[in-house]
């Protein structure tokens, strides 16, 4: 398929992010096959590469995400990068507007008790995926970010509150904590 995700081919995109999902990347890590931080540049990398197409990251954390993956990380997802939906979760420091321009730009002033427990796991939290206005849409347009690109095809939305999260997911590119928790960042 041509056109996926600004050019890439199917074949491409598969080769690029589908070799691992989270327990195989948690795997890696702990058998010394890779590092958190290696796995969490290459999460990074794949941001990068893939949303200027797909809009499915509303914020990225690469300065915080990198300093986490450098800490001594143990539990079931030691190491495993991952998304948080732009809802409920907070995330000391992160905004927090639930897609839409009508709440502030303010930043949580502590963790909320899941992200406290993803990070108890060991995961690496680096962003946010972009969702409709406080998730009463069927698309997933945000006012902030723009409208999530679903990667099968840049013309179509994923839809639904957590259509960034869907987009991330189907690209490889984003295990998502929010109402979809699937497989991690590349």
């Amino acid at each position: 398929m041509t056109g996926l995700a600004g050019g890439y081919s199917q074949t491409a995109l598969t080769s690029a992010i589908f070799d691992k999902d989270a327990i195989g990347i948690a795997g890696v890590i702990a058998d010394g096959g890779s590092t958190p931080a290696e796995e969490t540049e290459r999460a990074l990398q794949l941001a990068e590469r893939f949303n200027p197409h797909l809009q499915c990251i509303s914020f990225l954390d690469a300065d915080g995400a990198r300093a986490r993956a450098q800490g001594a990380l143990s539990g079931p997802l030691a190491g495993v990068p991952m998304l948080l939906k732009d809802a409920g979760a907070a995330k000391k420091g992160w905004p927090m507007r639930s897609g839409s321009r009508l709440v502030p730009e303010m930043r949580a002033p502590s963790d909320s008790w899941l992200v406290e427990r993803f990070e108890a796991a060991g995961a690496v939290l680096v962003g946010r995926t972009t969702m409709c206005e406080f998730g009463l849409f069927s698309d997933s347009w945000s006012t902030i970010s723009g409208a999530a690109r679903n990667p099968w095809s840049l013309a179509h939305n994923p839809g639904g509150s957590s259509g960034g999260s869907a987009a991330a997911v189907a690209a490889g590119g984003g295990g998502s904590a929010g109402s979809c928790s699937c497989s991690p960042c590349g």
